[in-house]
C-alpha cells in the first residue's frame, strides 16, 4: 500500500458528516487537480473503471481542488472539531494512506506503527475499518453500485447507522472498541 500511495495521486475524496443519530448528513465529493490522466504513473484498468463511472479527467484537471489547499482547510476543519468525530472507512487502507499524505504533503512512513500514529495524530481516537466490522454482525462483501467517492462515504455512514440498529449502544461501543484502528487488510 505504501510504495503505491507514495506515487500515485489522490483523484478523488469522498467525505460524509453526519448527526449522532444519523437523521441528518451532509455529503461531498472532492475532484482533485493534481492527477494528470495522460503524464503520471497509472493503472491503465483503473483509470478506464473511473472513467466508466463518469469521472472526468481533463474536467479534474482544470476545476478540481489542489490537493494541498484541501490539506489546509481539512486541517482547519479537524482542529475546530478537536477530537470528538468518528471516522469510518470500508477497506480503508488506501483512502487513509491518502489521506495521510496529502495532511503531510510527505511519503507514508515507512512503518505501519508510524503510519498509525499519523492517523490518530490526525482524525484522533476513533477510527473504524467497517470491513472488519460487519463480520461480527455476519454481513460480508463489499459497496454495490456506483464506486464514486462521494455516493461511498455515503453508503458507509448508512452501514454504520444500519449496524447500530442491530443491537444496544453498550454492545456496539464494545464490539467499535475491539475494532479501533483495525484496518482491513493491514491488521
Amino acid at each position: 500500500m505504501k510504495r503505491n500511495v507514495d506515487v500515485l495521486k489522490l483523484i478523488q475524496l469522498g467525505l460524509t458528516l453526519s448527526s449522532s443519530d444519523g437523521t441528518s448528513h451532509y455529503s461531498w465529493e472532492f475532484n482533485f487537480r493534481d492527477f494528470d490522466s495522460d503524464r503520471d504513473l497509472q493503472n491503465p484498468e483503473s483509470v478506464s473503471f473511473l472513467k466508466r463511472q463518469g469521472i472526468d479527467f481533463l474536467k479534474n484537471k482544470q476545476q478540481g481542488i489542489e490537493s494541498w489547499v484541501f490539506a489546509l482547510l481539512f486541517r482547519r476543519y479537524i482542529a475546530w472539531q478537536g477530537k470528538e468525530l468518528k471516522w469510518a472507512t470500508f477497506h480503508g487502507p488506501y483512502d487513509l494512506g491518502f489521506l495521510i499524505k496529502i495532511l503531510t504533503g510527505m511519503e507514508l512512513p515507512e512503518s505501519l506503527d508510524g503510519f498509525m500514529m499519523l492517523v490518530r495524530g490526525f482524525l484522533g481516537d476513533e477510527v473504524y475499518d467497517l470491513k472488519n466490522v460487519v463480520r461480527v454482525f455476519g454481513l460480508g462483501g463489499g459497496l454495490e453500485g456506483r464506486h464514486k467517492a462521494g455516493s461511498d462515504s455515503l453508503m458507509i455512514m448508512r452501514v454504520f447507522f444500519e449496524l447500530k440498529g442491530k443491537c444496544s449502544k453498550e454492545e456496539l461501543n464494545r464490539i467499535l472498541q475491539s475494532f479501533k484502528y483495525r484496518l482491513y487488510g493491514l491488521s
